[in-house]
C-alpha cells in the first residue's frame, strides 16, 4: 500500500503527497477552531508532512496542512510554526494559514498577537467562510479578555 511504501522510506513525491493528504483529510474535513487533534495523530501527521516538505520543499500543500496541525494541538511546536511562516509569502491559501497562525497564538496565550494576525486577514482575500471563522475567533478572544477582567 501507499502507507507501507511511505513507512518503508519511500521518497516518491506522489506517495508522500497521497499519504499525508489522505491522513490530514481524515482529521480536517472542515476547518474547526475548537478542534483538538490527539497527540499521537498530530505526531504522525507532523512526521508525514515534514517528510513531504523535505522531499518537495517548493510544494505549498504540506506547509498549509502543517499550519492546521499546529493550530489544532494543545502545545504547538514553534519550529514548525516558524517553518510555515517562512514559507507564507509563497503559499496559495494565505487567509486560511493566517487563521491557523492566529489559532496557534491563542493556544500559546498570546491573544494580542492573534488579534493582530486576524486584523490583517482581509488583505489576503478571505472567503466568506474564512472571514466568518476570523470573526468567531476574534469574538472568542474578546470574550476571554472580558472574563479575565471581571472580578469573581
Amino acid at each position: 500500500s501507499w502507507r507501507q511504501a511511505m513507512d518503508m522510506g519511500s521518497t516518491n513525491p506522489a506517495v508522500l503527497r497521497y499519504v499525508a493528504l489522505t491522513e490530514w483529510s481524515r482529521w480536517f474535513s472542515r476547518l474547526d477552531l475548537d478542534f483538538l487533534l490527539p497527540a499521537e495523530a498530530a505526531d504522525q501527521l507532523r512526521s508525514r508532512l515534514l517528510r513531504w516538505i523535505e522531499v518537495q520543499p517548493d510544494q505549498n500543500e504540506p506547509y498549509e496542512a502543517l499550519a492546521w496541525v499546529e493550530a489544532s494541538v494543545s502545545v504547538p511546536k514553534i519550529e514548525h510554526v516558524n517553518l510555515v511562516q517562512g514559507r507564507f509569502p509563497r503559499l496559495d491559501r494565505q487567509a486560511q494559514v493566517l487563521l491557523a497562525m492566529a489559532r496557534v497564538r491563542v493556544r500559546l496565550g498570546d491573544h494580542a498577537a492573534a488579534e493582530q494576525i486576524l486584523s490583517e486577514i482581509d488583505n489576503f482575500a478571505p472567503s466568506t467562510g474564512e472571514r466568518a471563522l476570523a470573526k468567531a475567533l476574534q469574538d472568542s478572544i474578546r470574550k476571554k479578555a472580558e472574563r479575565s477582567t471581571i472580578d469573581p
